[in-house]
């Protein structure tokens, strides 16, 4: 299942440390740390389920749930594998995938056809319906009936991960936001009214609907049969509807922002940037007119590279000013951060997003620089500030 953010790679930030799995496509896979409280719930849970399925008793029922915990995070990670794979293959910059508490997800950039999104959208759950079909044919071929201790563990992780698997690939192809059904429900639309923020409206109502429906499909009929749910029914299908509207509330809020975003002049918010040599000292750039804005440092290509915020310069003492190298008070410019002037308000506004604080270099056709974009400037633009 893919977090709502999931489309636009979000800049590094410091949370807590991620252990580092793998590399797939050259993308690293990282286990959260908030992964062991859905594995501990997980084991908790079906301990009952694997004594029954299997015999055991003590210490090895917890451990052979552990072990279906496990299975389900690799599950997870070849759903989010899949998206990646297919993201990779239509060009798109894929940032990292993540196994968490919500199950996982893969950050990457926003697809530029409907065709692309719809299908790097569907595969992550075709491969959870695939692995059910083969976790349960070996399951049926090789060991039912089950004839011993080994053979009945082994049955019941095999059953656990068809079972699983066919549940996580038919709920995230449901057609509502932030599920991976929503997405193409989102790339329809898109493709039939040539809008892709009217898809991201849409799909993202649509997962409103399915998270009040989920509440009232699973709690409604026991309370009209004056039953009432158990407790950890209500939290469980709580949490999940949660999850799920507030994804589809941020789909929404984003395709408005967007919406907003596009009406922007980027020409407007554009200011002046002056442009100096990598290895210019800072004596070079403190020159009449270019106290008042930043200096962007240009390759040899004239090509940006990093920016030397303005003011900056006057932080260096006059003496100092003919030997300190310009690069010892510029920040390297991430490719992020450079956006072509062809991409609009749009573009400037996805790589302001992905960029942070260091704002964004407008660059021409031939990828000289042409001025900058502040955070701020942008969304006073857009009447934010």
């Amino acid at each position: 299942m893919s977090s709502p953010d999931a489309r636009t790679a979000p800049p590094a930030r410091r949370g807590p440390r991620r252990l580092r799995l793998a590399t797939v496509a050259g993308v690293p896979v990282l286990l959260s740390p908030s992964w062991l409280l859905i594995a501990a719930a997980i084991t908790v849970l079906f301990a009952g389920a694997t004594s029954r399925a299997t015999g055991l008793a003590g210490p090895a029922v917890y451990a052979v749930a552990f072990v279906l915990a496990v299975l389900l995070a690799v599950s997870v990670l070849l759903h989010e594998a899949a998206h990646a794979v297919a993201a990779r293959l239509f060009g798109l910059h894929v940032s990292e995938i993540v196994v968490d508490l919500w199950g996982g997800h893969t950050a990457l950039g926003r697809p530029r056809t409907p065709s692309a999104s719809a299908v790097v959208s569907v595969v992550g759950p075709l491969a959870n319906l695939l692995l059910a079909v083969l976790a349960e044919a070996v399951r049926r071929l090789v060991l039912v009936p089950a004839t011993g201790t080994l053979e009945a563990v082994v049955s019941f992780l095999l059953l656990g991960t068809a079972v699983s698997n066919l549940l996580v690939g038919v709920f995230n192809l449901v057609p509502g936001l932030p599920l991976d059904g929503g997405r193409v429900l989102e790339a329809v639309v898109w493709k039939a009214t040539g809008d892709q923020d009217t898809g991201g409206l849409v799909a993202g109502w649509s997962g409103r609907v399915v998270a009040v429906g989920l509440l009232a499909w699973v709690l409604v009929p026991p309370l009209l049969q004056g039953d009432r749910p158990s407790t950890a029914t209500v939290v469980w299908v709580g949490l999940v509807a949660l999850f799920l509207w507030r994804g589809a509330s941020a789909s929404v809020a984003a395709s408005r922002f967007r919406r907003r975003a596009a009406r922007v002049d980027l020409g407007a918010v554009t200011s002046a940037a002056a442009v100096a040599h990598e290895g210019a000292s800072v004596a070079d750039l403190d020159q009449p007119g270019s106290g008042g804005s930043d200096v962007v440092l240009v390759d040899a290509s004239g090509r940006p590279v990093a920016v030397v915020p303005a003011g900056s310069v006057a932080a260096v003492p006059l003496d100092l000013r003919p030997t300190t190298p310009a690069t010892a008070l510029a920040r390297v410019l991430p490719p992020v951060s450079v956006v072509p002037a062809s991409g609009g308000p749009i573009g400037a506004v996805e790589g302001l997003a992905r960029s942070g604080d260091l704002g964004i270099v407008v660059v021409d056709a031939q990828g000289r620089p042409t001025g900058r974009v502040t955070p701020a400037a942008f969304a006073a633009a857009m009447g934010l500030r």
